[in-house]
């Protein structure tokens, strides 16, 4: 988004020396906006609800009209041609990541984990941005300033990206097992289901019966979808939903506990696996590593 929107708001961060940098951006956009400046070389993830049109160096041309999410990958510099329509409440984040980061996290190179090309210089792929998504994309925009929102940013971003790459990297796996428009509309309408009240969530059997579908194919299609079932998934929500109470209001463990819907012992425990170390470091304004982005010992 230009710095000329109308009304924008614009933050630019650094996180894990320099591997991870966040970009986000919100406002009214009160007439269309050209900006010709170069991909620079490297990973950038990136999530909006600006209606737009890309060119990216000699691919296709990409519309936009809903918000979406889009993985850029570059080796050297390309030239870029894009142009941001008018409108109103608009926001762009924007994630630029370290190869070896998501190496290190995936256990895949960039280019194999989205399926580029070999000989790809420039590729880009895109997906619509869920309602999951674009939850953490909210609560990315509208961190308070204070103690605890530079981490609760990372964290978030962090997460952000692990969704996003899970998503784009996951088109070649569902090709084995294809799901139909409904299929992935019924995972999305659960996901939202979820996320309305994360303390009082219907078990797998009560969930798969309001979407209209039986439990195997939901956990089946859950899994295709976004790599996690159902269980590890509304785990790492509620977990991350207690972490950023914690970072940025001043509840105490126990209350965040209750509104993740866990008791306080189990919070606890769930929290110091997932984040090593005690929730409590955290509601007492303490650093706390950055979440992993692979979840894949969610359940272990």
């Amino acid at each position: 988004m230009s710095q000329n929107a109308a009304n924008s708001f614009l933050k630019m961060t650094e996180h894990l020396q320099g591997q991870l940098s966040i970009y986000t951006a919100r406002g009214d956009i009160a007439q269309p906006v050209r900006i010709r400046e170069p991909i620079e070389d490297g990973l950038k993830l990136v999530i909006s609800n600006i209606e737009m049109d890309l060119q990216a160096g000699n691919l296709q041309t990409f519309e936009f009209r809903k918000p979406v999410i889009f993985a850029v990958l570059a080796d050297g510099e390309h030239e870029r041609d894009q142009t941001f329509h008018s409108g109103r409440e608009r926001w762009d984040i924007a994630l630029t990541m370290d190869r070896q980061l998501v190496q290190d996290e995936f256990g895949k190179d960039p280019q194999d984990l989205l399926q580029a090309s070999d000989n790809a210089r420039l590729s880009l792929k895109a997906a619509p941005a869920d309602q999951a998504m674009r939850a953490i994309a909210h609560q990315l925009l509208t961190l308070p300033e204070g103690p605890g929102s530079n981490m609760a940013r990372m964290g978030n971003g962090l997460n952000l990206a692990a969704m996003v790459l899970k998503t784009l990297s996951s088109e070649k796996e569902q090709s084995n097992l294809p799901l139909k428009l409904s299929d992935m509309e019924r995972i999305a309408h659960v996901r939202e289901l979820m996320l309305a009240d994360l303390a009082n969530v219907q078990d797998v059997r009560t969930l798969a019966r309001q979407v209209g579908t039986n439990t195997a194919k939901l956990n089946r299609d859950f899994v295709t979808v976004t790599g996690m079932t159902p269980h590890a998934w509304l785990q790492e929500q509620r977990l991350l939903k207690g972490w950023h109470l914690l970072s940025v209001r001043s509840v105490s463990v126990s209350e965040a506990a209750h509104a993740a819907g866990y008791t306080p012992a189990h919070f606890s425990t769930l929290f110091r696996k997932r984040f090593k170390v005690p929730p409590s470091s955290i509601a007492n304004g303490n650093e706390c590593p950055a979440a992993r982005l692979d979840e894949k010992n969610e359940n272990n």
